[in-house]
C-alpha cells in the first residue's frame, strides 16, 4: 500500500531520488537497485511523474515495467536487448534524476503496467537478497530495499504476522528516519548493535526459505530466566552450557547481577571488567543473547560500566533501557527499582505507594555514584523527591502500547501471590507492582529479589511456590539458593499467547 503521507515533502522526495540515482552514476549500485530505491521513496509520486514517456521518470518507469521480478531484484541480469533498446535514454534519465532535473508532469489517461509476481517468485527474491546480505555483498539497507520491493503489499501482509521473520525486519526499519533509510545519515551504532542479532537471524531464515513457505513451530520464543546470581562465577559459567543443553538462544537475567561484600565498589568494578565480559563473550560465540538488569544490590556507582558493556557487546542488552522485541513479536523490558527496605543501600529504592514512609534503617542510609558514597541526610525529603514505584512503572508504558505480548522483568515481586515471602512469614512483595500488573495486564512478569520465597512456600505448604496469576498475567519468581545450587526457569511463549514455565534446580560443581 502506498503511503506518501509519511514523506516530509516533495522536495525531500526529489532529493532522495537524486541521491539514489547518484549512487548508480557513481557505480555504487546497479541500475535495478537504483530504480528500486527511487520507486520505493514515494511510489505514488513515482508513478504519477513517470506517466509522461519523455520525462526522466517516464523512461525509468518504462524500463521498470519491462523487467521481470528476478531482474528487478538482480537475481538474474537484465536482458542485454532490453538494455540495448533503452540504452542511451535510460542513462540520460538516471543522470537527469541525479542532477535534480524535474518539472511538473500531468498524468496521461492510462495506468502504467503493473507486475504481479507469484509468492514463489517473491520468496525466491527475498532469499536472494538475504543471501547477498549474509555474504556481505550488500549492506543492511540495500537488503531491506530489495526485500521490500519484491512486492510491497505481500511484504506488509506477512510482516503483520508475529511469527514471520519479516516482522523483525519491518520492526527495525520502521524506527529509522527517512534520511537514515536512504543513507543520508548513518544508523546510530548503539541502535544497530541492539538489533543486529535478531536481524541476522531473520535474514538467515529468509535466505534458507527459498521457494518454500516459512514454517514456524507453535512455540515462538524460548529463553532461560535466572536471577540474583550476585556475581557467582560458577553460576555464570554454567549459563552457556545450560542454554546448549536445552537448545536455548536467549538468557534473561532478573537483577542483582554483581557480587556483594565489604568492598562492593572494587568487587563490582572487577566483575564488570573481567568475569562478566568472559561470560558474555562465550554467550556471543554460541549465538546466545543476554538481557540483563541491575537489582537493589548492584551499585549505581558502577551502572555506567554495565551500560557501556551492553552497548559495546553484540547481543547484550540492558533491560531497563527500552522495550526489546523477541522472536514472535513478544516485547520485553525491565525495572530495577524495589520498595524501600530496612537495609542501608538505597540506590534502587522507591516508595512503594504515595503514603509509604521511609523504612527504619540500622546505621546509615546511603546512595552511590561514580564519585563514591553519599549519606542520605533526610530520608523523608529524599524519597519525596522521587516517584513511587508504581509511577515509575507507569512511565514505561505509552498510551498506545499493547501489553498483549509484553513481558515485564521486575526485580521486585508483587505482593499477595506468595512470591515475596521471608522466612518470618512476612510478605514483602510490592503493592505497586501488584497494582501495575492488575491495571496493565502484561502477558508475563518475571521477578527475583526475595531469594528464599519459594522455599518458604515449600516449608509452609509442602511445595515451592514459584508462580501465581493476576487476571490474565502469569507472575513468576524462581528464587535462588546459591552458592550450593542454582535455580533457573525455561520459559516458552507460544503462538496463541500460552505461557509455559519449567522451573529447574541444579547442584553446582565445587571446582
Amino acid at each position: 500500500m502506498d503511503d506518501t503521507a509519511s514523506i516530509p515533502n516533495k522536495s525531500a522526495v526529489l532529493a532522495a531520488w537524486a541521491a539514489a540515482a547518484a549512487k548508480c552514476v557513481s557505480g555504487d549500485c546497479g541500475l535495478a537497485a537504483a530504480v528500486a530505491l527511487i520507486e520505493a521513496e514515494a511510489p505514488a509520486m513515482f508513478r504519477e511523474m513517470g506517466r509522461v514517456s519523455d520525462s526522466p521518470l517516464g523512461v525509468l518507469n518504462e524500463l521498470w515495467n519491462a523487467l521481470t521480478i528476478e531482474q528487478l531484484l538482480e537475481v538474474v541480469p537484465i536482458d542485454s536487448d532490453v538494455l540495448a533498446r533503452s540504452g542511451r535514454r535510460v542513462h540520460w534519465a538516471i543522470q537527469a534524476v541525479a542532477d535534480g532535473q524535474f518539472e511538473a508532469m500531468p498524468p496521461p489517461p492510462y495506468d502504467p503496467v503493473t507486475i504481479a509476481p507469484t509468492p514463489a517468485q517473491i520468496r525466491r527474491s527475498w532469499a536472494n537478497a538475504a543471501q547477498k546480505y549474509l555474504r556481505a555483498e550488500i549492506d543492511l539497507l540495500d537488503a531491506y530495499w530489495l526485500t521490500l520491493c519484491a512486492d510491497r503489499d505481500y511484504y506488509n501482509e506477512l510482516a503483520e504476522d508475529p511469527r514471520h521473520p519479516l516482522n523483525t525486519v519491518r520492526a527495525f526499519f520502521s524506527q529509522l528516519s527517512s534520511k537514515e533509510l536512504h543513507k543520508q545519515e548513518p544508523i546510530p551504532p548503539d541502535f544497530l548493535a541492539a538489533c543486529s542479532v535478531g536481524l541476522n537471524r531473520a535474514f538467515a531464515r529468509l535466505a534458507e526459505a527459498g521457494e518454500a513457505a516459512i514454517e514456524t513451530p507453535t512455540t515462538l520464543t524460548r529463553f532461560l530466566f535466572v536471577t540474583d546470581l550476585h556475581g557467582d562465577p560458577r553460576a555464570y559459567a554454567a549459563l552457556p552450557d545450560l542454554c546448549a543443553e536445552h537448545g536455548l538462544r536467549i538468557i534473561v537475567q532478573g537483577g542483582d547481577m554483581l557480587p556483594k561484600g565489604r568492598d562492593m565498589f572494587a568487587a563490582q568494578r572487577e566483575f564488570l571488567s573481567r568475569e562478566l565480559p568472559q561470560c558474555l563473550n562465550q554467550c556471543a560465540s554460541r549465538g546466545i543473547e543476554f538481557y540483563g538488569l541491575f537489582g537493589n544490590d548492584d551499585l549505581r556507582g558502577v551502572h555506567e560500566i554495565w551500560l557501556n558493556l551492553a552497548r559495546s557487546t553484540p547481543g547484550v542488552y540492558d533491560l531497563a533501557e527500552m522495550w526489546y522485541t523477541l522472536p514472535g513479536g513478544f516485547r520485553i523490558r525491565g525495572c530495577s527499582w524495589v520498595p524501600d527496605y530496612r537495609f542501608g543501600l538505597k540506590d534502587w529504592c522507591l516508595r512503594d505507594r504515595p503514603d509509604s514512609e521511609p523504612v527504619f534503617t540500622r546505621g546509615r542510609s546511603i546512595v552511590t555514584s561514580p564519585d563514591g558514597v553519599a549519606e542520605i541526610g533526610d530520608p523523608v525529603a529524599f524519597f519525596a523527591s522521587r516517584p513511587t514505584l508504581e509511577e515509575h512503572l507507569d512511565s514505561l508504558v505509552g498510551p498506545a502500547d499493547s501489553m498483549d505480548r509484553a513481558v515485564m522483568v521486575c526485580h521486585a515481586p508483587p505482593v499477595q501471590l506468595g512470591l515475596g515471602l521471608l522466612w518470618s512469614g512476612e510478605d514483602v512483595g510490592s503493592r505497586s507492582v501488584h497494582a501495575w500488573i492488575t491495571r496493565h495486564q502484561p502477558l508475563l512478569t518475571l521477578s527475583g529479589h526475595i531469594h528464599e520465597s519459594p522455599d518458604v512456600g515449600l516449608a509452609n505448604h509442602g511445595e515451592p511456590r514459584h508462580s501465581g496469576r493476576l487476571g490474565r498475567t502469569i507472575c513468576h519468581q524462581p528464587g535462588q539458593v546459591l552458592p550450593e545450587e542454582l535455580n533457573y526457569s525455561i520459559v516458552d511463549l507460544d503462538l496463541d499467547g500460552t505461557v509455559r514455565i519449567d522451573w529447574r534446580q541444579i547442584r553446582l560443581s565445587s571446582e
